[in-house]
């Protein structure tokens, strides 16, 4: 899908920022200045009551109410700024956290935590989905648990091929928005935490409590308060005296103390849900203004209603009776509350509000989330504007990619090649001396694929691929704690991969194999990895498989046309060796170890010397057959980078 031209981010994102800064400096300004002039009106009410003595009552009295109520208003000023200037500082976060993102200076920031990659995942950690420096700590701009936890799903599971044309076209619809990702950090970081979703969705789901439900109840919350205040009345005008009163007090009194468990557990769960609900109110009045185009965002904005209202008009009405039930807390206010049952009536008002409204709460999370996962990923597509989104085709297995590059590598460091792999060629065979780049390209293809099927934008100039699942043995390790060996793990997750290759009703497989059996002896590995191989390729997968054994590199001649010999390389010049990390045709004809022992002061005498240019050169010939004609190799790689064998 071709994606709308834009401005370049940085030039946008420093405009904006140098706004955004400019109006948080003015609300500092006021900040400081209102703090001074309550300083001011508190002295001045010190002063004055102590000068006032001298006048009259009631101008002493009128002195001190206005003042009293000069310095209410500055404190009701102040606070109202303080909450704006915290908004403009998160707006202002959020410029300055993008500008990093764009200069390839994110690593110290963002969502870092590897929890969201599922145990025994087959490809998030050997893919850097997670953790440091990883994929989600690039792309999360999520505010809420829950858009956190969506967000992890996408990487870690693919989309069906509408769901992800739906996603690409609600990604491309909110690329330019960034009002809308503004506003949304703006929110999260005015209450300097996220919210805790999990803690609103049990609350909702929590049976009514039974006084709530009760009529008998109801009828003496609002009955007792009726008589106490018509006591009240008839003893002030002396029909009567105080007991009738008192008696009626000491009814509710005793009525409050048997509620008490109750009142005190919805105490608590108030206090761990009340700024939450003012935060998912503020997050989704900031969606509901907004007038969605494409199909998948529509159907989020319908979501965030109940019988027709917004749900930000729920919410609102939600935190004012919360606010209600906290206020009974305040020691004056319980003076005059109590008689009236106050706690009792703001409970009738909690508990209807989650008996009309609390099912949808859980459904207006889930659609937060999904918009929050969408808006992410919007922000990276922004953020990256010469990055597509890919084809996608029914008719697979197939990924065929066009300079393709790893996204966690800054584009100035960035080397891309081309892969193509489909039923006439399903895997390539990746030999390579030390550190000439077969991991990385490994790890470009699985997150390519991974964002891809995700909806979002890949590095790549161009990318073609049908529904696949991934699996990969790029960082397998052993485990003293499980008294497991780096083999024994690989071959685990080798049955796991094979698995996902026999069940192909969600996709044909990816495979991703670096090093594969590299546990074993030469002999062993050669024999297992060409019975690999030919039972993936049976299965209709498609993947990649490196190697540092060039007895392996003839299994590719074995599985041919299916699986293909590629390599890269590097060259020695002088006492350096130089990388260009380009995908080249054939086997790889010579290794660096030598060399590289050398740049480190280990020098190793062997009873056999050798050119260290050609130290492999003479140990297995490369696995490529002869033009019958002229006698020179050929190869069945397709690769957009061939060059000279090295």
């Amino acid at each position: 899908m071709p994606h709308s031209s834009s401005s370049p981010a940085p030039e946008q994102y420093r405009r904006t920022l140098a706004t955004r800064r400019q109006a948080l400096q003015t609300l500092e300004v006021a900040d400081s200045r209102l703090s001074t002039a309550r300083v001011v009106v508190f002295l001045g009410i010190l002063a004055g009551g102590v000068a006032g003595l001298e006048f009259d009552a009631w101008g002493w009295w009128a002195s001190c109410i206005t003042a009293i109520a000069a310095f209410a208003g500055l404190m009701v000023a102040h606070e109202r700024n303080a909450r704006r200037r915290k908004r403009a500082a998160g707006r202002v976060a959020y410029y300055e956290r993008a500008l990093r993102r764009v200069a390839d200076d994110w690593h110290h920031e963002g969502v870092a935590d590897r929890s969201y990659a599922p145990e025994g995942h087959p490809y998030a950690d050997d893919l850097d989905l997670f953790g440091p420096s990883s994929l989600f700590q690039l792309i999360c701009e999520t505010r809420t648990g829950s858009g956190r936890a969506r967000l992890a799903a996408w990487l870690c599971a693919p989309a069906s091929l509408d769901v992800i044309e739906a996603r690409q076209r609600g990604i491309e619809e909110l690329r330019e928005d960034i009002v809308l990702r503004e506003d949304l950090a703006a929110v999260e970081h005015a209450v300097e935490r996220p919210i805790d979703v999990a803690a609103l969705e049990t609350w909702s789901r929590r049976p009514i409590a039974s006084a709530a439900r009760s009529t008998l109840t109801r009828v003496v919350a609002w009955g007792l308060p009726a008589i106490a205040v018509a006591c009240a009345a008839a003893w002030q005008l002396g029909a009567t005296s105080a007991w009738p009163l008192l008696g009626i007090l000491g009814l509710e009194a005793l009525l409050l103390r048997s509620l008490r468990p109750v009142l005190h557990e919805i105490r608590q769960e108030l206090e761990r849900t009340s700024t939450d609900v003012a935060i998912l109110g503020n997050m989704i009045a900031c969606v509901e203004g907004k007038s969605f185009q494409q199909p998948i965002l529509r159907g989020l904005s319908q979501r965030l209603r109940v019988d027709g209202r917004k749900a930000s008009v729920e919410v609102h009405r939600l935190k004012r009776r919360v606010e209600w039930f906290e206020a009974y807390n305040s020691s004056w206010f319980s003076l005059l509350a109590f008689p009236l049952l106050w706690p009792l009536h703001t409970l009738f008002a909690l508990e209807d509000w989650r008996d009309n409204a609390g099912s949808a709460l859980p459904r207006w999370i889930d659609a937060l989330a999904e918009l929050e996962a969408l808006s992410s990923l919007a922000a990276y597509a922004f953020e990256n504007p010469d990055d597509p989104f890919a084809e996608l085709t029914a008719e697979g297995p197939c990924f065929v990619a066009e300079d393709i590059g790893h996204p966690l590598v800054a584009r100035s460091k960035c080397v891309r090649n081309s892969v193509h792999l489909d039923t006439s060629q399903q895997a390539l065979l990746i030999s390579g001396s030390n550190m000439s780049g077969k991991s990385t390209f490994l790890r470009s293809v699985g997150i390519n694929a991974v964002l891809a099927q995700a909806g979002a934008p890949v590095r790549a100039r161009r990318l073609r691929l049908s529904r696949l699942r991934i699996g990969a043995t790029v960082r397998i390790e052993d485990s003293l704690q499980a008294g497991r060996s780096r083999f024994y793990a690989e071959i685990v997750r080798l049955k796991t991969i094979v698995d996902l290759a026999t069940d192909s009703e969600e996709g044909h497989l990816l495979f991703l194999l670096d090093e594969v059996f590299h546990g074993t002896n030469s002999r062993d590995r050669r024999i297992s990895a060409a019975a690999l191989l030919r039972l993936l390729v049976d299965k209709k997968a498609l993947g990649l498989v490196t190697t540092h054994d060039l007895e392996l590199t003839k299994v590719a001649a074995e599985l041919a046309p299916r699986v293909a010999n590629v390599h890269f390389c590097d060259e020695l010049r002088g006492d350096k060796l130089h990388f260009d990390y380009k995908l080249r045709s054939g086997v790889v004809q010579r290794s660096n170890a030598r060399a590289l022992m050398r740049a480190v002061g280990l020098s190793l005498h062997d009873t056999e010397e050798s050119d260290p240019q050609d130290a492999l050169a003479a140990r297995s010939p490369p696995s490529t057959a002869r033009d019958p004609k002229k006698g020179r190799p050929t190869t069945t790689a397709r690769c957009r980078n061939d060059g000279a064998s090295c």
